[in-house]
């Protein structure tokens, strides 16, 4: 078939936007003072249309809604990324090239692209291609104003969070956040004249205008799990190449904090930290769109609920505070999206779903190691509870003599062959290729030991994801001196106030206010996101109701119950629930059971129009956005979390300065790692880890005095010098005690020293 006049002008300018945006690219990366804006064209070079110029190979973009055309996309654009990487890693490993400074990436990733993009212009319409590489996302003049003002989003909430670095006020930041309210109230309020693009456009910039506003935060990294992330990163740098055997350990085994940032450390010809707290950001609201696309699935016709579920997604606090530094499970998230994605899409044959959610499987895989457990043990659970389902309702029919109504045989939803290839590739490349099984073993040996084990305090480990997710309940963390006692350390200083946390700013940010106001404000903040969680349960509870009392699919109610289970699994078990983040659990399963917050209130409301119980939903999901944000504290308090403000316990545990990372540098040139003893508390550790030579067992985590050797070096943060908090662990939980600045002068002596951080000897 021979293309026409109009199908070769759309090739050509399509090939022209491309090849220009590719020439801009590699003259920006010339220029190292410029960060941000390569950043975000080779995001766009090496996602949506490196995807699309590969998918669209094999499978039209006529099959698809817009927003899942560039969803899948993204997914395959991080493959081919991850397989180029490895290609040229093993090149250099075999010709003795250091290649990760070298600007061979850069090289390759524009062959790629030029001869992928040739493949795609001389193929003819007729070979699974169309004229135009993208279906048109800005379809009316309403869309088009949501991706203008989508733009500004991040770009506020950037600026804010620089100026904060600055030392500057929290207005930008105030403003930022103010108009992701206005923009969501805009799409609520006229939602009936918004498409499914539109509500995916609005979605993605609202979440990366969140992430980026904690991301940003300081001059270095922020987060815990983030320093780690980029310690495997730089180890990959010194060597030139990566190796599996450089560290035996699981997060070398993640493609996504080694193969990937190298690569585009490389095509960027600058390896700083903003390939983290920058461009690895972006992902996050391709997770976003990820939950949307799963949803929509679900209301099909009422797109605007699939929009409320995907926010109720990105509101977490767990997704606004804790993924910015959760780079391997942000992009693992795309991969586990997918999978469900293309599970219940009607648009592909039996073979393209089955390659499609394999070739995704191994994405996941080698993206993030307890990602692919959790995903094998959410499909055991959801087969296994499809067939408890089906005999529970084939026992009810027959007491109530309804036979007819029994669905006889249960299929489960995942392919045999697909579950033992995923846990293949993940044994294989876990515990052969790496060697290193992120501790799952241990987990799990732990986990059925404690079953047996009559210790309350570890028995009680899941108050703590009771606590911050439904709202309600305490933290159980001992006092110093009981620490003290168990870790057999004598003569210990004491503080003049020894429970938890004795000088926190979000406790004493309440000073000012009557302690009517702060009670208040405290019943609501539970209040609120136990209201919101109990309609997701309630939700859930639906699916499994409409499935025993009609002939419905068993998919949606066997998801309910196993994802349900496997969360009570993980958060009752003492022993795993010690040693894995429920919470991230409980934020990984949002990703599939989102819709059923949604669907929890419109069952419970259904005698009311379907309008108003979607008004009644964005004001509950608008209250627990302003409480989980910490904007609530600002405006109660006058302080909120370090999104708003320079203090509080997330600003005083991760917050790094330049000077703090000066005296890491001064660390690194002037003592020996596994040589030299060196203390810091919990948080300090953290710079240590990412710009130091330091490995984790040379670092002595412990400040109280007698854990202190004699002749060690001891490093002190801003935290512990200013703010006189300093941070231990004990039992899996963080503890915080009053720094022992007065036994360290009294027994040791400053060898280095800056406005913000000290080194003792």
């Amino acid at each position: 078939m021979i293309l026409n006049k109009k199908s070769i002008y759309s090739k050509l300018t399509s090939v022209f936007c491309i090849l220009l945006t590719l020439i801009i690219a590699n003259i920006l990366v010339l220029f190292p003072t410029i960060t941000f804006l390569p950043m975000i064209l080779w995001f766009i070079l090496l996602g949506p249309i490196l995807g699309a110029l590969t998918l669209s190979l094999f499978i039209p973009h006529t099959k698809f809604r817009a927003f899942e055309w560039y969803l899948y996309c993204f997914g395959i654009a991080i493959i081919v990324l991850y397989l180029m990487g490895l290609l040229v890693n093993t090149l250099g490993i075999l010709l003795h090239v250091s290649i990760f400074n070298q600007p061979i990436m850069l090289t390759t990733a524009n062959i790629l692209l030029i001869s992928l993009l040739c493949t795609w212009a001389l193929s003819s319409s007729n070979k699974n291609t169309s004229a135009t590489l993208f279906p048109a996302l800005l379809d009316s003049k309403t869309a088009r104003v949501t991706l203008i003002f989508g733009f500004i989003l991040p770009l506020v909430t950037s600026l804010g969070a620089i100026r904060l670095n600055n030392g500057g006020s929290n207005v930008l930041a105030i403003i930022g956040f103010i108009l992701i309210i206005l923009y969501i109230c805009r799409l609520i309020i006229k939602f009936k004249t918004h498409s499914a693009n539109e509500f995916a456009i609005a979605i993605f910039f609202a979440s990366i205008a969140l992430t980026l506003s904690v991301s940003l935060r300081s001059n270095h990294l922020l987060g815990f799990d983030i320093n780690q992330e980029y310690q495997v990163y730089q180890l990959a740098l010194e060597n030139g190449v990566w190796r599996p055997g450089n560290l035996r350990d699981a997060y070398n085994a993640c493609l996504s904090i080694t193969i990937l940032p190298a690569l585009y450390g490389s095509i960027l010809l600058n390896h700083n930290e903003f390939i983290f707290k920058f461009l690895f950001q972006l992902y996050a609201g391709v997770v976003s769109i990820a939950v949307f696309a799963i949803a929509a699935q679900t209301f099909k016709d009422k797109i605007h609920f699939a929009f409320i579920s995907s926010l109720f997604f990105i509101i977490q606090g767990q997704f606004i505070f804790q993924f910015p530094g959760l780079v391997r499970q942000l992009i693992s998230l795309i991969f586990f999206g997918l999978i469900f994605l293309t599970l219940q899409s009607p648009l592909f044959s039996r073979n393209i779903k089955f390659a499609l959610i394999l070739l995704f499987g191994l994405g996941m895989v080698l993206s993030h190691y307890s990602t692919s457990y959790i995903t094998i043990a959410l499909i055991l659970f959801i087969s296994f509870s499809g067939f408890s389902l089906l005999l529970l309702k084939s026992t009810l029919c027959k007491l109530l003599k309804h036979e007819k109504n029994v669905y006889l045989k249960f299929k489960p939803p995942f392919n045999l062959s697909f579950v033992l290839l995923l846990f293949l590739f993940t044994f294989l490349w876990n515990f052969q290729i790496i060697k290193s099984t992120g501790g799952v073993v241990d987990k799990i040996g732990s986990t059925i030991t404690s079953v047996f084990d009559n210790d309350e305090a570890e028995k009680k480990s899941y108050s703590e994801f009771v606590t911050s997710v439904f709202g309600i309940g305490n933290r159980n963390v001992a006092s110093i001196d009981e620490i003290a006692q168990k870790l057999n350390v004598s003569n210990t200083y004491k503080p003049s106030q020894s429970e938890y946390a004795p000088r926190e700013v979000s406790v004493d940010s309440q000073v000012g206010k009557t302690s009517n106001q702060a009670t208040i404000f405290n019943n609501l903040r539970k209040i609120i996101p136990l209201i919101a969680n109990l309609f997701l349960v309630i939700g859930l509870l639906f699916l499994i109701v409409k499935y025993l009392r009609s002939n419905t699919d068993i998919y949606q109610a066997a998801l309910a119950v196993g994802a349900s289970a496997l969360l009570a699994s993980l958060v009752i078990l003492p022993g795993i629930s010690n040693s894995y983040n429920v919470e991230r659990l409980y934020q990984q399963l949002l990703i599939v059971i989102s819709p059923a917050f949604a669907i929890g209130i419109s069952s419970l409301f259904k005698k009311f129009q379907s309008k108003y119980q979607f008004y009644f939903a964005s004001i509950l999901v608008s209250l627990y956005f302003i409480g989980s944000s910490s904007f609530a504290d600002l405006i109660m308090f006058e302080t909120g979390n370090i999104n708003f403000s320079t203090s509080g316990i997330t600003y005083s545990r991760f917050y790094v300065s330049d000077a703090e990372k000066a005296t890491v540098i001064w660390i690194e040139e002037n003592i020996q790692a596994s040589k030299d003893l060196l203390y810091a508390d919990r948080y300090s550790t953290l710079p240590l880890r990412a710009y130091s030579s330091f490995k984790k067992e040379d670092i002595r985590q412990g400040l109280l005095p007698n854990e202190i050797k004699t002749n060690s070096y001891i490093y002190v943060s801003n935290t512990n010098t200013n703010l006189g908090v300093g941070y231990g662990f004990y039992n899996n939980r963080v503890y915080s005690f009053n720094f022992p600045e007065d036994y360290l002068k009294n027994n040791k002596n400053v060898i280095y020293s800056t406005n913000k951080s000290e080194v003792y000897r």
